[in-house]
């Protein structure tokens, strides 16, 4: 009888460690998830940062210049110009990351501007993009994947009910086992193509990164994709020499007449710009060091001189792309 209590006092006990050890397990997880958020709010802020001396190089730190010290004050008491003070951020998704108290976060910036407007994108643009872009084959009597898409895209930001050939109106989307209607009105999201018939998210995954609604349909070739190149101009030789050209410099108008020719440039010069237009999105990930938990928010920041304006915020972007790059 002693052995059997024994026993049964030492399986209670060590179910009572598990469950104590579980829980401080989840309060630190809990605590890490918390401190990743606010590192990245303060990634997103850090974005900002940024992207106003890429705007303004007067916000920007000069290293040739001798600082002055006030009275008291030693070069080892004052903070050193680092190199993220003086470099200019890219605004092409490249990622960025930064020591930030215990952690650190990770930002990309994507310039809006230098994507495909879904809501001003004409139908063959619209074709030419989605092929351009690999694309998951469909059954063959469903269709064209890539038809399907781009029909299914016009009818939905049309204000009309009449379908395109390979389209969707509210008789399909009122016929899906969770049924809505079809919007027949502009995209307010780029989100919003989860919706659009053909559109998986393995789908929206690559197209989301190359379609936006803040663009008023201008392109700007220095930051666009490549597929967004090859989209604008047709020929991949030719968007091949533009992406290789401008990873050297920023383009200007001469620039891009050489590359493309006048024949080219005068059938694109309504479509492109070279300028961005102010609109940003910025991901921002942030971890504690040391632990597997990670949080991350995506904004959308529009930049009029020095305002700053959110139009988007998310977040738990990831759970819909389900891709953190």
């Amino acid at each position: 009888m002693v052995l059997w209590v024994l026993m049964l006092l030492s399986i209670i006990a060590l179910e009572f460690c598990y469950a104590m050890r579980t829980e401080v397990d989840i309060c630190a997880n809990q605590k890490d998830e918390i401190k990743g958020y606010f590192m990245a709010r303060a990634g997103v802020e850090r974005a900002i940062l940024e992207t106003l001396r890429s705007m303004y190089p007067q916000l920007r730190a000069d290293e040739s210049e001798v600082p002055e010290y006030e009275e008291g004050e030693t070069p080892e008491s004052v903070a050193p110009v680092t190199e993220s003070e003086t470099e200019v951020w890219k605004v092409d998704g490249t990622p960025y990351k930064v020591a930030f108290h215990d952690g650190s976060f990770e930002i990309r910036i994507e310039d809006e501007g230098g994507k495909l407007d879904i809501n001003y994108a004409s139908e063959g643009m619209l074709r030419q993009l989605l092929s351009n872009i690999e694309l998951p084959e469909v059954p063959s009597e469903e269709g064209n994947i890539v038809d399907i898409i781009s029909d299914s895209i016009m009818d939905w930001r049309d204000e009309d009910d009449l379908h395109h050939l390979n389209g969707a109106e509210d008789d399909y989307y009122n016929s899906l086992p969770e049924p809505y209607d079809c919007k027949d009105g502009p995209f307010d999201a780029v989100e919003e193509l989860l919706l659009v018939r053909g559109v998986t998210p393995e789908v929206y995954r690559k197209l989301s990164k190359c379609v936006t609604v803040y663009s008023a349909g201008k392109i700007n070739v220095n930051t666009a994709s490549l597929e967004v190149l090859k989209t604008i101009l047709q020929d991949d030789i030719l968007a091949q020499a533009v992406d290789d050209q401008r990873k050297e410099e920023k383009l200007t108008t001469q620039d891009l007449v050489d590359l493309v020719g006048a024949i080219t440039f005068s059938q694109i010069k309504d479509q492109i710009t070279l300028h961005p237009q102010g609109f940003y999105t910025i991901k921002s990930t942030g971890q504690v060091e040391g632990s597997t938990v990670t949080r991350a928010v995506k904004a959308v920041v529009q930049l009029e001189g020095s305002t700053v304006n959110v139009v988007n915020w998310m977040d738990r972007w990831w759970e819909i792309e389900n891709d953190r790059s």
